[in-house]
């Protein structure tokens, strides 16, 4: 393993703390019923990709006191790419010791999300760009949407919306409508929309690493000698495991909702997820 320079290890704390900070900043889909306007791409030009795939591992272990250990991006879900953190997760479930490792190992793994640049027009502040973070069900529904109304990131012709949250935890509900009526969006509110792409950039060295610690403190696994976190094959166990293993026993539970503009559905608990980080 490369030795880290202090310099590399400091610049992978201060982007880490950058980032937690800006998370705890994303807008989420407010109680009762509020208006938004989704907001075109960032990239400019015809680039018509509005949303941003964005997902976190908040990682808990037996000595964390049931708040996170560890917050680490998911680069299998924001990126597309394998992620050590999710891998090393579905290896350790295959020889936990018990329920309670078993629970803690598969909450390590992350739920999908998407983050999208919006208006909070019931907000105090209607004409402030703000990043929205939405889980799948809300994300399904606003594709619906289009597919009916077209583009409704057109900052003249485009649709205001309306999500409905009920509920809190699990049991959080949301329905997505189409605006009655929708007025147009001035070109000065969205002249520098915030860049999503820079916004899920978090990956750094020294957030992995105390990610992929913290998840192998789940079973009892230590760093070694080095102070990196086992890797995989290192256990006696995940050895003997083959690689064709990793899904053999996860299943992703897929809202039941269809992409309706009427949908009611969940949001994959986001709202335990904000409560975990207000908690921190």
């Amino acid at each position: 393993m490369a030795t880290m320079s202090i310099q590399d290890l400091i610049a992978g704390k201060q982007k880490d703390m950058a980032a937690k900070k800006s998370r705890q900043n994303t807008l989420k889909p407010q109680p009762g019923t509020h208006s938004y306007r989704v907001l075109p791409s960032w990239r400019g030009g015809d680039d018509k990709q509005f949303w941003h795939d964005f997902a976190m591992h908040f990682i808990k272990t037996p000595e964390s006191a049931g708040k996170p250990a560890a917050v680490y991006v998911c680069t299998e879900k924001t990126f597309g790419k394998p992620c050590e953190v999710c891998d090393a997760a579905k290896k350790l479930m295959a020889v936990s010791t018990s329920d309670d490792q078993t629970k803690m190992l598969k909450e390590a793994l992350s739920a999908q999300r998407y983050l999208l640049n919006v208006l909070h027009l019931t907000g105090t502040e209607p004409e402030k760009v703000q990043i929205m973070e939405v889980g799948q069900g809300v994300f399904e529904n606003i594709c619906g949407l289009i597919g009916e109304y077209g583009d409704i990131t057109d900052l003249n012709e485009g649709t205001d919306l309306k999500i409905t949250r009920t509920g809190t935890g699990l049991d959080t509900k949301y329905t997505v409508m189409p605006a009655a009526k929708s007025k147009p969006v001035s070109k000065a509110v969205v002249a520098n929309l915030p860049n999503l792409d820079e916004f899920v950039a978090q990956e750094n060295p020294a957030g992995e690493t105390k990610a992929l610690t913290s998840v192998g403190a789940i079973v009892g696994l230590l760093p070694n000698a080095s102070g990196a976190p086992a890797k995989r094959g290192s256990h006696p166990a995940l050895s003997q495991l083959s690689a064709d293993s990793d899904d053999e026993e996860f299943e992703t539970v897929k809202p039941t909702a269809k992409a309706s503009a009427t949908k009611v559905d969940d949001d994959d608990g986001l709202d335990d997820l904000d409560s975990l980080l207000d908690d921190e």
